[in-house]
């Protein structure tokens, strides 16, 4: 990929600005035990798995779309896997229109927008989210919390006050 560059133990990512890039050319990206660093733009991923120790840190506005063509988990972010130093939920932003599912496993807490309003989520660990998911079905354990940040009330991709369609407890 033309705007990869790898320095240490750390891949940087720039994306391309006409956005002419399909995703089979990014293909399935697995990320470990380097780091990936996004730069501001718009990624298409067929599928993006992040595991042990490694980091995506996204740089400025960054926007991940996942295909899921042929998975039947596209996106998996385990470990303290991402970083978001702004806590501006805007500034990161994971896209997904399929009904596969997706995990996101850690310890650190993060901001960003997870929309795969089909796709079953599973959220665990002790990490909190600010920002906000909105999925097809939401599965938290452990200790972590999502914290749906006010100021996506008139941003974002979840324009409105957030709404709940159903809600019941279970007994574990």
């Amino acid at each position: 990929y033309v705007g990869c560059a790898k320095s240490g133990s750390t891949v940087t990512l720039t994306a391309d600005p006409t956005n002419t890039v399909p995703y089979a050319s990014m293909g399935n990206v697995s990320v470990g035990p380097n780091d990936l660093v996004l730069n501001a733009g718009t990624y298409i991923f067929n599928s993006l798995q992040i595991a042990g120790n490694a980091r995506i840190t996204a740089n400025g506005n960054v926007t991940i779309k996942i295909a899921g063509v042929g998975t039947t988990t596209p996106l998996t972010l385990t470990g303290n896997s991402i970083s978001n130093s702004s806590y501006n939920p805007n500034n990161l932003k994971i896209i997904y229109g399929g009904t596969g599912n997706i995990s996101l496993t850690g310890g650190t807490a993060t901001a960003a927008i997870l929309y795969a309003p089909n796709a079953s989520v599973t959220l665990s660990g002790n990490g909190d989210v600010y920002g906000s998911i909105v999925a097809g079905r939401l599965s938290v354990t452990g200790g972590g919390e999502i914290l749906y940040d006010t100021n996506l009330a008139t941003t974002g991709l979840t324009y409105g006050k957030p709404v709940m369609s159903g809600f019941n407890w279970r007994t574990f």
